[in-house]
């Protein structure tokens, strides 16, 4: 799929991708067997790697999704004997706005985690997050974003859910300072959670959100009545303790009163303070913009996340409030 540096992929484009990833997904699969089988490369000395596989690492960046499937298949061999410096690099690219790259990288390393998860604690991880990936810049900075690209590449790895206490304040910790990536932080979390049993997603998750979570339609914040659509089959008997607005088969319950409160959720205006930034200003903040932040791509996140891109062909929110 060619196109110009200067073409901005489309939410379509980007959309065809996901046949790509299964591509992917089957070739890793046929050529390293199950992840017990995979071969330790530890994290050795950090040695550069040959130029062919420097030229991977270019290509991860490639708007061509075909240049990013074959770079992330040879990287993955290079890891087996190059680990250290392969991984930091990944990391690294997190925070690139070069091209495709975030989305490039984030695939690759998610990859990467799955495969030699072993040889990568998730301590090892987050000590190069907090030392390649610098968050005390202005807001906006790609440090930021790299980092949450990192814990979800963590979690989508479905290899860290040991961990999901620290990964969740991690994630909280981005959204409460840099906000835009709400539906974003609120997707990954709810992915965490599925991988979680009831014992374990109620002390690592529930007890750290649930003060935004249990709340009326009228103060809710948009992305954390995304959260609970997302997870309400998972918890039930969380559900029905503690949240009020869903019925017992777990459809939401929605009294005429709220109905104005709903429809402020949506445009992603919590309550009154909604109401009065309507008023004033004469614009809301779009749901449009959030739900975009939810797709499946990393890349799809962090575009949408940061305010760019385009509206989403489909608002998830509203399918799941429908359902």
């Amino acid at each position: 799929m060619e196109r110009s540096p200067t073409e901005a992929p489309t939410w379509s484009r980007l959309a065809q991708g996901r046949s790509i990833a299964a591509q992917m997904a089957n070739a890793i699969a046929m050529n390293y067997g199950s992840s017990k089988k995979f071969p330790r490369f530890g994290r050795g000395p950090n040695m550069r790697a040959s130029e062919e596989v420097l030229a991977c690492f270019y290509d991860l960046a490639d708007f061509d999704e075909n240049k990013r499937f074959n770079a992330t298949i040879k990287i993955l061999d290079a890891c087996k004997s190059n680990g250290k410096y392969c991984m930091e690099r990944l990391i690294g690219g997190l925070a690139s706005s070069r091209a495709a790259a975030r989305l490039g990288y984030t695939t690759a390393f998610t990859h990467a985690l799955r495969a030699f998860s072993n040889d990568w604690p998730a301590e090892a991880l987050f000590e190069l997050a907090d030392s390649k990936l610098d968050s005390t810049k202005a807001e906006g900075s790609a440090g930021v974003l790299g980092r949450h690209l990192l814990y979800t590449a963590m979690i989508n790895s479905r290899c860290y859910a040991e961990v999901a206490d620290e990964l969740v304040e991690r994630e909280l910790a981005i959204l409460d300072k840099h906000h835009y990536f709400a539906m974003a932080i609120t997707q990954s979390v709810a992915e965490l959670a599925k991988q979680l049993d009831k014992a374990t997603f109620k002390t690592s998750v529930w007890t750290k959100i649930k003060s935004r979570v249990c709340k009326t339609f009228d103060s809710i914040a948009p992305e954390w009545l995304y959260f609970v659509l997302l997870i309400r089959d998972m918890f039930k008997e969380t559900r029905k303790r503690d949240l009020s607005f869903f019925s017992d088969d777990g459809k939401l319950s929605i009294e005429e009163t709220d109905y104005e409160n709903v429809v402020n959720v949506l445009k992603g205006i919590p309550g009154d303070q909604g109401r009065v930034r309507e008023s004033e200003t004469g614009n809301c903040y779009p749901m449009a913009v959030a739900l975009g932040a939810s797709t499946s791509s990393p890349y799809e996140k962090q575009r949408v996340a940061g305010g760019q891109g385009e509206r989403p062909e489909s608002f998830n929110l509203l399918y799941l409030l429908s359902s």
